[in-house]
């Protein structure tokens, strides 16, 4: 995927943000106020660097679209039932998403 700035290329190869390419969204991750309270990420909408606004995620689509090609409902269906493609970008771009 290329990145809307250098900044956010950068921030993603070290690990700092994360790109979840089956449901097209960045993800950061921040220490909670408190301390025993541990990490916790949060979707961008928009990149915290230049101030582009991200492609929307997927996340509500995703288990539709899963419904549809598998024929079963999203919770009954198995780790080896989902098709190769929804294990990566490529069911959204077929669906021009």
């Amino acid at each position: 995927m290329q990145y809307c700035c250098e900044s956010m290329q950068r921030h993603i190869e070290y690990g700092e943000f994360e790109y979840h390419p089956s449901h097209r969204c960045i993800c950061c991750f921040f220490r909670r106020r408190r301390r025993n309270e541990g990490y916790g990420q949060r979707m961008l909408n928009f990149c915290p660097f230049c101030g582009t606004k991200l492609p929307d995620n997927l996340y509500n689509k995703y288990p539709d679209e899963l419904e549809k090609a598998v024929g079963k409902d999203f919770c009954d269906i198995t780790e080896d039932e989902i098709p190769e493609e929804f294990k990566t970008d490529e069911w959204w771009k077929k669906r021009g998403l």
